[in-house]
């Protein structure tokens, strides 16, 4: 719709927490697209009109961030749509059509790593170790954030007894995850989900300290602060949001929420 009205628009792949879900189990990692649109100009409100630069158009902004992300060229995003289409028939153990549709994402996209660690997933369902093996290999030669691909690399190879050629995958995304904020991110939101408010505190902090001017860090770091009864910290957090230009209104429905009183908080949801 963006190119036909001229518009200079990218998809983009942009950066969330690691957060797994588990379906027909298949545990699936989501990762995260959106538009970018490119110096909208002129935008024209109810009240008058004012100068607009680039926008993103979300439609899960509550776990995106507002920074430009990986730009995908049409075949990018056609290899993304056949891996998820892939990875859905994998949880129903129809596998022929996974394959068929692994195949097709490698084929738009070679580049595009995940399409042969995933592929991979369905070789080891089938007993074909060796060749997933390979693709696993593969998918972290070609891919700086291949976790997925060396978590299941480690796994693999224990599962053959080779625990000490799988201690090196392992040694190698530990120390990944490690220096990874969103990573961190995402253990922070699964211990607030779970109501271990203490770790979740621990955890943001880290991805805290690894950061500068992430907004995700600091509103989900208000919001452990909060849950764990520690309120000067939550406002600091506040902030610190105020300072980064955080989004008025929803800082203002977060500011609402911690100032609620104690008893008001264990009613509330655990997150934004």
């Amino acid at each position: 719709m963006a190119k036909a009205l001229d518009m200079h628009v990218q998809m983009q792949e942009v950066r969330v927490p690691v957060v797994f879900d588990r379906r027909g189990g298949v545990e699936f990692l989501n990762r995260h697209v959106n538009v970018l649109i490119r110096g909208v100009g002129q935008v024209y409100l109810k009240d008058g009109s004012m100068r607009s630069g680039n926008v993103i158009i979300d439609f899960e902004p509550q776990i995106a961030s507002q920074r430009e992300g990986l730009a995908l060229s049409d075949n990018g995003i056609l290899a993304r749509f056949y891996n998820n289409i892939a990875a859905e028939y994998l949880a129903q153990d129809e596998l022929t059509l996974a394959y068929a549709h692994f195949k097709a994402a490698i084929l738009a996209d070679p580049g595009y790593s995940p399409s042969y660690s995933n592929l991979a997933q369905l070789y080891k369902r089938r007993g074909f170790l060796q060749s997933a093996e390979q693709l696993l290999l593969h998918a972290i030669a070609l891919n700086d954030d291949a976790d997925i691909a060396l978590r299941s690399l480690h796994q693999l190879l224990v599962s053959q007894g080779r625990e000490s050629e799988a201690l090196k995958y392992l040694e190698i995304l530990q120390a990944r995850q490690d220096k990874d904020p969103y990573y961190w991110l995402g253990v922070g939101l699964h211990h607030l989900q779970e109501g271990n408010y203490k770790k979740a505190v621990n955890a943001l902090e880290h991805a805290q300290a690894l950061t500068r001017g992430f907004q995700e860090v600091h509103r989900y770091l208000a919001i452990a602060y909060w849950r764990a009864g520690k309120q000067p910290q939550a406002e600091n957090q506040l902030s610190v949001l105020a300072s980064l230009k955080f989004d008025d209104s929803g800082l203002a429905a977060l500011r609402r929420k911690i100032d609620k009183t104690p008893d008001d908080r264990r009613l509330a949801p655990p997150t934004e």
